[in-house]
């Protein structure tokens, strides 16, 4: 009986080292997404960094229809202090036609 006990063991063994083996891909699979993001994020950050526009200075964003201007003023006003020295009093916004995004 015993025999056959411990052949049911090695059964069971392979399965539960396929269970790590897959357990530890999965592990570097999150660990390798987590790199990216980070490295990713570091790069957004680097571009960001990239220049600081000087007070008082004039802009003007134009380009064809959907091509990012309103989501570009949107960054740049949710980290004009980093952006910006120094920071504006206010800001005057010209627009064509209202959008949600402007609320």
């Amino acid at each position: 009986m015993r025999s056959e006990h411990s052949s049911d063991e090695s059964l069971y063994q392979p399965d539960v080292t396929q269970q790590q083996q897959q357990q530890q891909q999965k592990q570097q699979q999150q660990q390798q997404q987590q790199q990216q993001q980070q490295q990713q994020q570091q790069k957004q950050q680097q571009q960001q960094d990239a220049f600081v526009f000087r007070h008082p200075f004039p802009m003007i964003v134009s380009g064809p229809t959907s091509c990012g201007k309103t989501h570009f003023m949107k960054d740049v006003l949710q980290h004009i202090k980093r952006l910006c020295s120094p920071s504006p009093d206010r800001i005057v916004w010209l627009y064509k036609r209202w959008q949600p995004l402007y609320e």
